[in-house]
Formats: structure tokens, C-alpha cells, sequence
């Protein structure tokens, strides 16, 4: 299944990573105060 769902996978893999790029601005901040702290 993986090997003829390759395709498939990197699609959702790439949704995956985009979906936490936009939703993770919160995390980001936190780090960065935290950082700084």
C-alpha cells in the first residue's frame, strides 16, 4: 500500500506540514519568549 500510495502520502504529508506552518505562529511566540526569558 505504501509503495502505490506514494503519491498520495507526500500530498498529505505536504497538507500536514502546511497546515502546522499557518497554525503554529502561537508556538512560534512562545518559543521566542521563552527564548528570550
Amino acid at each position: 500500500m505504501l509503495g502505490t500510495n506514494s503519491e498520495e502520502l507526500n500530498v498529505i504529508l505536504r497538507r500536514l506540514v502546511l497546515y502546522f506552518l499557518c497554525h503554529s505562529t502561537n508556538m512560534y511566540f512562545l518559543v521566542a519568549v521563552s527564548c528570550l526569558c
